[in-house]
């Protein structure tokens, strides 16, 4: 069990979070941007747009965001430009990595990449040490009457990028290299070098989420990542019995190894939503074993999944989406899918 020194290190945030008056909460996701230096300017007036229609009290980014820099000044420069709509207006934000964080800027490691991001006044980023990944953290969002009550957490946990260094060298001698492109794999599975969440993070999650009701009372959280778990799968082969809402245009991709954080999640009994990005053109959300799981969609239009399409074609799919809660009532929050088309109507190349 952690201990509430740790716990209370772990739940501080740079901006405290609570429920508004009304107790209304509204989380806006996006995801996937996938943009350079230089890249059109419609990704940014859709972003831009949306945040000013909804005003959300906490925008989450689920990977793979600005990519491509070729030194710490560009670097600063694009996250600049597409944390403006949260920044110009005073809004926290935070990301998780997907697993492009690699090509964020060459000359800079994972870490360091994450430390740009931490510096912009109204991230919320943190960094676990001693666990696998970089954007691994907990934002509590506080009761509107009570700042020592947590009303919702939201969980990132860090996907990772490549699971080839998972080959421990100790009893089990393996090729990992080899054996995660095997012709034939289970469901929801390709055949990708995607990493997983490792053992130490869903260690570190289970005992936040432990020491929150233990010393604050248990509460109910949002879980959010790049790459969706394994289960996703079955909602898209159950779209009816989930109550599965949306598109599911391609093939689930996932990490080769199921680690298991559905099952975790679903043992501590806490997570009410888990979201996440990755498939760029799938939107679907559904429900299994009584937490939701849905795609946060790909605001971006520069990314795999639309080569040789039209723009009218490339704007059905992307858009980003919206979680409202009410404190009364938290687990039946309303979600809701924003389709860049009803915010953007120029498309430049």
């Amino acid at each position: 069990m952690m201990t509430k020194a740790k716990l209370d290190k772990a739940l501080k945030t740079k901006i405290p979070l609570s429920f508004n008056k009304d107790g209304k909460y509204k989380i806006l996701f996006f995801s996937d941007i996938h943009c350079y230096p230089g890249c059109p300017t419609r990704v940014l007036d859709a972003m831009e747009r949306m945040v000013e229609d909804k005003k959300p009290d906490l925008v989450l980014w689920a990977g793979d965001g600005p990519q491509g820099c070729k030194n710490r000044k560009e670097l600063v420069e694009l996250i600049a430009q597409f944390s403006a709509p949260m920044e110009s207006r005073g809004i926290p934000w935070a990301m998780t990595n997907g697993n492009h964080a690699t090509r964020t800027c060459y000359p800079l490691t994972v870490m360091q990449v994450e430390r740009v991001y931490e510096k912009f006044e109204h991230c919320l980023n943190k960094h676990v040490k001693g666990i696998h990944g970089y954007t691994n953290y907990v934002l509590p969002i506080y009761s509107s009457t009570s700042d020592e009550k947590i009303a919702l957490n939201v969980f990132s946990l860090d996907t990772g990028t490549d699971m080839s260094d998972i080959d421990n060298g100790r009893f089990v001698e393996s090729d990992i290299n080899h054996d995660y492109k095997l012709p034939s794999l289970p469901i929801g599975i390709t055949a990708h070098n995607f990493d997983i969440i490792r053992f130490d993070q869903l260690s570190w999650y289970w005992d936040v989420s432990a020491g929150v009701e233990k010393h604050y009372g248990k509460a109910p959280a949002i879980m959010f990542t790049h790459c969706c778990p394994h289960e996703m799968k079955i909602i898209q082969e159950n779209p009816e019995e989930t109550g599965a809402d949306g598109r599911l245009e391609e093939r689930i991709r996932t990490g080769p190894l199921n680690s298991g954080v559905f099952a975790t999640v679903l043992e501590r009994g806490d997570v009410i939503g888990f979201y996440f990005g990755h498939n760029h053109n799938n939107t679907a959300e559904g429900k299994y074993c009584g937490i939701r799981m849905g795609y946060v969609g790909s605001v971006g239009y520069y990314g795999y999944g639309m080569k040789g399409a039209t723009d009218a074609e490339k704007n059905r799919f992307r858009g980003a989406r919206l979680l409202t809660f009410d404190e009364s009532d938290i687990a039946n929050y309303t979600s809701e899918y924003l389709y860049n088309y009803n915010y953007v109507e120029h498309l430049d190349s």
